[in-house]
């Protein structure tokens, strides 16, 4: 099964898996219920973002459901700091390990991708996730 229309997938270099990205709450109630086949709690209906903190195994890949729905940039900041935090988690790395560069390089590129297409502007960079990634000094 694919995300629905209107999730944009994000390939997480080096760890593996994918970020499904909502921009507003219904997408992400759609992703939500692909992924889990029951709605999400309507527990967070004034939340201007949300992370689903586990990620989900969906057709061999590991996902992680992003929402960000008020396209502000301090939610997306304060959401792609969850999502790095969840990827390293499930790597089994210390995101303070060496001063936290390994962190704060995935917060940038997650930032760069969601921010691409929350504001509808190409990337920056025209290199892969992986260059991306396996260029910095970790």
């Amino acid at each position: 099964m694919k995300p629905p229309r209107s999730v944009t997938t994000h390939k997480i270099p080096l760890f593996g898996g994918v970020c499904w990205l909502a921009r507003d709450r219904k997408v992400f109630e759609r992703a939500y219920k692909v992924l889990h086949n029951c709605d999400y709690p309507d527990d967070t209906a004034d939340s201007a973002g949300l992370v689903v903190q586990e990620p989900v195994h969906h057709n061999e890949q590991v996902v992680y459901l992003v929402g960000i729905f008020d396209h502000k940039p301090d939610t997306i900041v304060h959401e792609v700091a969850h999502t790095a935090l969840f990827i390293l988690k499930r790597a089994n790395i210390d995101p303070l390990a060496d001063s936290g560069e390994t962190c704060a390089y995935m917060m940038e590129y997650l930032f760069n991708e969601f921010g691409a297409k929350i504001y509808n502007h190409p990337k920056k960079s025209k290199v892969s996730e992986v260059e991306y990634m396996e260029g910095r000094e970790w």
